[in-house]
């Protein structure tokens, strides 16, 4: 059974292939209470660093697609300010 000291070294280094063999190793082999209890902990552990990458991944996904819904909304605002401004003008010109 991996040490949950060195599975979390594994995690954080970012070390997929590490991760694999550690949980394969756990696995595979049978296991008393504390070794299941151990496993599960990994599992948490490893569940959270991924959810936490995906969640920041999105963030920066997220992020962007405000920006630029940002910048077609001042793109658009401008846009009818000049038409409004070009009838009061048309409208004044005659």
């Amino acid at each position: 059974m991996t040490n949950i000291n060195d599975l979390a070294k594994l995690i954080s280094s970012g070390d997929t292939e590490g991760i694999r063999a550690a949980l394969k190793q756990s696995v595979g082999a049978p296991l008393s209470d504390a070794d299941r209890g151990q496993a599960l902990v990994m599992l948490g552990m490893l569940y959270i660093q991924l959810k936490n990458q995906n969640d920041r991944s999105l963030l920066a996904d997220l992020t962007e697609a405000m920006t630029t819904l940002k910048s077609i909304t001042k793109s658009e605002n401008e846009l009818k300010d000049a038409q409004n401004l070009a009838g009061i003008r048309a409208k004044l010109a005659t």
